[in-house]
């Protein structure tokens, strides 16, 4: 038998969007058990888009866990049997109104492995067009330069993890977002 070993897995459901996991787990021939817990919810979707202007959307939107309204980009969870490239497109156009244009798949990635069991999936979408502005009263959309969003950045403005890794993995393909 190899270790580490999982030797019991179970869910306690919280709500439709959130389960809580429990794991019980072995790690050596001594079987003492550790329990380890964690949050799990559907795969989470998040796009860095940029239109013909060289303009990046962007939506703010009152987070109830920080308490706080965050600027992030367009993003969400996968429903039902969504690819993710397809939920990607539908959160970008529910958001902030953007469709179309060239895509590109940045790949998966886990956003937090010592407490969440969910994947993260990022893409790039250039030359997106702006079918109408999103009527939704939770939301403020805009669209700003690079170099607005690099000093939101800075100024702690535009401060979620997860999308500042995404310019990373934007940046690791070569793509320079910040001179485009």
């Amino acid at each position: 038998m190899g270790y580490p070993k999982i030797i019991n897995k179970s869910k306690k459901v919280i709500s439709p969007w959130v389960q809580v996991v429990e794991k019980e787990v072995i790690f050596d021939e001594d079987g003492k058990k550790e329990v380890y817990h964690g949050i799990t919810q559907n795969d989470y979707v998040a796009v860095l888009a940029i239109d013909s202007d060289g303009l990046i959307p962007i939506v703010k939107q009152y987070r109830p866990i920080v308490e706080s309204y965050t600027w992030e980009f367009p993003a969400g969870t996968i429903d039902g049997d969504e690819t993710p490239l397809q939920a990607a497109k539908r959160e970008l156009e529910e958001e902030s109104g953007y469709t179309g244009g060239s895509w590109e798949v940045l790949g998966q990635n886990w956003p937090d492995t010592g407490r969440l069991d969910l994947k993260a999936y990022n893409f790039f979408a250039r030359d997106v067009v702006l079918l109408d502005m999103p009527q939704n009263s939770e939301l403020e959309t805009r669209s700003v330069k690079p170099l607005e969003l690099k000093n939101m950045i800075n100024e702690g403005e535009f401060s979620h993890q997860l999308h500042i890794a995404l310019i990373g993995a934007v940046l690791s393909k070569g793509i320079n977002v910040f001179s485009l």
